[in-house]
């Protein structure tokens, strides 16, 4: 009952003085007539109403202290009401999918530990969230979402010392409390064993993934006045760690308050822009090594900020994928980009490629493929035209589920890349099992060609390796004339970068196609 709408009289003056604001109440029925009543009030912890289960049980009480009231046994009924206190409160401060301390729980712990803490040992608080944990529940399903929290809870409790604390906060949030820390290295200590234990795969039914997490460390000092402030802290920490590598941790330092002001201003921002169409589509050239013609061209996204100017995509790609922004940013290039490359076909008369990268979120939308389908209608660009890009770290997150992605996108007839390959996340079988046009080979293991050695025996062997699966290959990031001149003789067809094209608005792309001094088109010379 809510106390406030279902109590008058003396009964709620009795609640009201005790500030009793949620109850149960049940009747002790004895064999001829009602023996009394049981009230429970005022849920504590992070839910403070009662639910069906409370009620369940509590219902099961009343029954069990009837019938010993019945019978006389009024230390049976006691005995009974302790247990249920205990049970409720247990639920009240655990969480009930991992079995670990709740949010109450955990800043009850903290403070202790704040009040305890001793001159000569420090404590520390760590903040953990999972980095693809929306995407595996948006495209697993809920099921393998509390699946893979309690796996993770479980790893995290094994990575701890015997008297650290750990605790679920909500969603996939963890953090953990570390007492009697001499050194902040044992902290770290634990971090490193968070991170290698991250690492290995995680079973969910018939699907393998892989997380990464992202921790955030605060040590107490004898400036800090209370839990939610560690708490904070190391929560600030997390998004620096998060900011900088998936995956990774990070020391709280009071710099770092200022980035995380910053990004909630930067976030609140690109929502703004989303609504307000503030991003662009520019275009970045790839050519044909063999003659320098320009044979496609890779859209590469850009943010109009009013005041900021030009943004670059590494500045908020990373929070729009945090965000789930990153799905609607990417429709929209996807539809600029089809729209404007099926113009600048029919102007040259030429059978340009478009290239478009698609992040994970939007591999695992369930309307990315109507979505493309859509897109090449609209614009009337040919299917065959359309080159669809994903990093070859998305697409190991979920090969079994990218794979049936991947042949649904392939039955409308685009063609589809492995962007960056080289990072060394995919293995040859499943390389043979996506159903794949092109690999594009990162521009990291690109540019060191040029220092020579080892790096360009493995470029061949990548080269060489592609031609034998039927696939072409376009290298990323030349940007110097040697690599350009290796890759050539390496075999490598085609190419993009710097050292070839610059990133370019559209009208620019256009320009590249009017005819020069010669009379000829479509051909960039080679830089010397």
């Amino acid at each position: 009952l809510d106390a406030r709408k279902h109590a008058g009289g003396l009964v709620g003056a009795y609640l009201r003085d005790r500030d009793i604001e949620d109850l149960m109440v049940a009747p002790l029925k004895g064999e001829r007539s009602t023996l009394g009543i049981i009230m429970i009030g005022n849920r504590i912890g992070d839910v403070t109403t009662f639910d069906g289960e409370d009620l369940r049980l509590f219902e099961t009480l009343a029954y069990n202290a009837s019938v010993s009231l019945e019978n006389g046994q009024l230390d049976k009924t006691l005995r009974n009401l302790t247990e249920l206190k205990d049970e409720l409160r247990h639920r009240a401060y655990h969480d009930p999918l991992t079995g670990l301390g709740n949010r109450t729980l955990f800043i009850e712990q903290v403070e202790a530990a704040v009040g305890e803490r001793a001159s000569d040992a420090e404590i520390a608080v760590m903040f953990l969230d999972l980095d693809d944990f929306k995407t595996i529940n948006d495209s697993l399903g809920h099921e393998a979402g509390d699946e893979l929290l309690q796996t993770v809870a479980g790893r995290v409790r094994n990575s701890l010392r015997p008297n650290d604390v750990p605790a679920r906060l909500g969603g996939d949030e963890f953090a953990i409390l570390l007492h009697e820390l001499d050194d902040p290295r044992v902290a770290v200590d634990v971090a490193e064993r968070i991170k290698l234990a991250m690492k290995s795969p995680f079973r969910l039914g018939d699907d393998e993934v892989f997380v990464h997490a992202s921790v955030g460390i605060a040590m107490s000092s004898a400036e800090t006045a209370s839990a939610s402030e560690l708490l904070r802290n190391a929560d600030v920490a997390m998004y620096d760690a998060k900011s900088k590598v998936k995956g990774g941790y990070a020391m709280f330092e009071p710099g770092m308050a200022e980035a995380a002001i910053e990004r909630l201003n930067l976030k609140a921002e690109l929502a703004r822009a989303v609504d307000s169409g503030e991003f662009d589509v520019s275009y970045q050239p790839v050519l044909d090594l063999r003659s320098g013609a320009i044979v496609g061209a890779e859209a590469l996204l850009r943010w109009s900020h009013p005041e900021r100017g030009t943004v670059a995509p590494a500045e908020f790609l990373e929070l729009a994928e945090d965000t789930g922004l990153i799905v609607p940013i990417g429709s929209g290039v996807l539809r600029q980009a089809c729209r404007e490359i099926s113009l600048l076909r029919k102007e040259t008369r030429l059978p340009l490629t478009l290239g478009v990268n698609l992040s994970l979120h939007q591999l695992r939308n369930q309307v990315l493929v109507s979505d493309v389908a859509e897109s090449l209608q609209l614009s009337g660009l040919p299917a065959q035209a359309l080159v669809l890009e994903i990093a070859e770290s998305d697409i190991m997150m979920d090969p079994d589920a990218t794979i049936e992605t991947l042949d649904r996108l392939k039955a409308l007839g685009v063609q589809l890349a492995i962007d960056d390959f080289g990072t060394g996340y995919s293995s040859l079988s499943y390389l043979h099992r996506f159903p794949i046009d092109t690999i594009k080979v990162a521009r990291t293991f690109v540019r060191r060609l040029a220092e020579g050695g080892d790096d360009a025996v493995l470029a061949r062997a990548v080269i060489e390796l592609a031609h034998t699966m039927g696939l072409a290959v376009v290298a990323e990031g030349v940007e110097v004339g040697s690599v350009l001149q290796q890759l050539k003789e390496l075999g490598c067809e085609y190419g993009q970068g710097y050292h070839l094209a610059g990133v370019l608005p559209l009208e620019e792309l256009r320009n590249l196609f009017l005819p020069g001094p010669d009379g000829n088109r479509n051909v960039v010379p080679f830089p010397a």
